[in-house]
């Protein structure tokens, strides 16, 4: 009778995790999906409008290189 219980206890407990997992499983696997997607689409939001274009210019002084500071010009021979 014992054993009996024992067999009949261990199948409630795997059918009734079955059915859990079943259940439950893909339920916290939505709702975490739904509350990450909420959280980009908050990220999103104070960003630009689709199809607005906006151009950084650089200052004119900064975007020149300075060229005398490259180096000095070193005359060389080729030998043979």
């Amino acid at each position: 009778m014992v054993i009996l219980n024992f067999i009949l206890i261990v199948l409630i407990i795997v059918y009734g995790s079955r059915i859990l997992v079943r259940f439950v499983l893909p339920w916290l696997i939505k709702r975490k999906f739904e509350k990450m997607q909420g959280q980009y689409n908050q990220r999103t939001e104070n960003t630009r409008t689709e199809g607005e274009v906006h151009i950084n210019n650089k200052d004119s002084h900064t975007s020149k290189k300075n060229h005398k500071d490259v180096g000095e010009y070193v005359e060389y021979e080729e030998v043979d």
